[in-house]
């Protein structure tokens, strides 16, 4: 995840979430904290989303309030619906 290719770095990122890779979780928010790029933080958004981790999720939600990007923002509030919908319909 902490590479210069963005390439290979998106693939990671889409891979951590894929296999929900909760030990993943926390470097997800911490590469957050430091990029700039709107699909790596998109990727992080849905990889942490689908990780689940509440903690690092809410980290994330306060370092994306502070990126520019209406896209990032977007994303970040797309997938908190899908959360609360998905709670919501839960079936125990």
């Amino acid at each position: 995840m902490e590479s210069e290719h963005i390439g290979l770095k998106n693939s990671c990122i889409f891979m951590v979430g894929k296999y929900k890779l909760e030990g993943a979780s926390h470097n997800l928010v911490e590469q957050a904290k430091t990029s700039d790029n709107d699909r790596v933080l998109q990727l992080i958004a849905w990889s942490l989303f689908e990780i689940g981790n509440e903690e690092d999720c809410k980290q994330f939600e306060e370092v994306a309030e502070n990126v520019k990007s209406e896209k990032v923002k977007g994303i970040v509030s797309y997938l908190k619906k899908i959360k609360r919908l998905e709670k919501s319909v839960a079936i125990d």
